[in-house]
């Protein structure tokens, strides 16, 4: 914790030293020693930093910070953009991709979003379930959602039941019911 303490101090205290060099570089470019002076102020600035960083305003200096340190951004980027997509929260979308990984064949991501049953009936009809199917409807009632789909290709439909608070909290297996019509 007094490490985190110390790089936030040095790194507010070398940014506001480039600030301050910057403003006195603006005002005279002649003068060479007008950098040396700005760098004690911000060792004043610095110790008075380090107890806001142990409140709310931290969010805020690191925000500063980060458009000039590029690895916080980076671990953010990392987390979003990792290999498993993430389980939609809205019930028509989270039934939306259980029909796009049946329809490609991605049988990880159909475990992942529907219980065994649904599978192994998505997976008996069809496997994969092919790329032409569209959403044309959707009904709510009960605690779950009705989301149709009709295959473009052959007329086919099929009609998911998604609970809505599964859904709603992003839990996993939330397709309870699958009709085809």
């Amino acid at each position: 914790m007094h490490a985190l303490t110390t790089r936030h101090a040095l790194a507010a205290g070398a940014l506001a030293a480039a600030l301050l060099a910057s403003l006195s570089g603006c005002e005279s470019g002649d003068d060479g020693g007008s950098p040396t002076p700005p760098a004690s102020p911000p060792a004043s600035v610095t110790p008075s930093e380090p107890g806001p960083n142990e409140s709310a305003p931290t969010g805020s200096q690191s925000d500063t910070a980060s458009p000039t340190s590029t690895p916080t951004p980076t671990p953010t980027r990392s987390e979003t953009g990792g290999t498993d997509a993430p389980i939609p929260t809205d019930a028509a979308d989270y039934a939306d991709a259980l029909i796009v990984a049946w329809g490609s064949g991605d049988h990880d991501r159909m475990v992942e979003l529907a219980t065994p049953e649904v599978v192994e009936e998505l997976t008996g009809h069809a496997d994969p379930g092919g790329p032409h199917w569209d959403r044309v409807g959707e009904d709510s009632g009960a605690g779950s959602t009705f989301v149709r789909y009709e295959d473009t290709s052959t007329g086919e439909t099929v009609e998911l039941r998604v609970e809505l608070q599964a859904a709603g909290q992003g839990r996993e297996h939330a397709v309870a019911e699958v009709k085809f019509g």
